[in-house]
């Protein structure tokens, strides 16, 4: 069966998956250890990547299913198109009744911040199709249509 829903949902989910376990419970390990490769998998393929967010993206520890925080980097240019610095960001999604809220941390070199907070709403918007293979035990996804 497929499920479709937003990139925000699906690592909402996971992470609720993950907080439901004990780490001192043995049986919870296999659990812990698949909810955590699919939160990389949907950082790594959905999250941005490229255009100025030139390292990964990556989903912090400290984030919950009502709190997903997001550790990203933007890589400035100047006016002459040459790179000429870093800002580091923390980008927190908080639910709301429209779908969720987006605050973002750090330097707002250039105005920086509203462009990350559009690109990171864009991206945590994208529908998501969720298939689950009974053979393997593995979930895919792919953007919805």
């Amino acid at each position: 069966m497929a499920y479709v829903k937003t990139l925000a949902q699906h690592i909402s989910a996971e992470l609720a998956r993950l907080a439901r376990c004990d780490s001192a419970n043995p049986a919870h390990s296999d659990v812990m250890a698949d909810a955590g490769a699919r939160l990389a998998s949907l950082a790594r393929n959905y999250l941005p990547s490229g255009s100025g967010f030139d390292g990964a993206t990556q989903i912090a520890d400290r984030s919950t299913s009502a709190k997903i925080v997001l550790v990203t980097a933007f890589h400035h240019m100047n006016e002459s198109g040459m790179y000429d610095g870093w800002t580091e960001h923390q980008v927190t999604i908080l639910p709301a009744f429209d779908g969720f809220d987006i605050s973002i941390s750090g330097r707002n070199r250039n105005g920086i911040k509203d462009y990350i907070a559009e690109i990171f709403d864009h991206a945590l918007r994208q529908r998501l199709e969720s298939t689950f293979d009974h053979m393997t035990k593995e979930i895919s996804y792919a953007i919805a249509v």
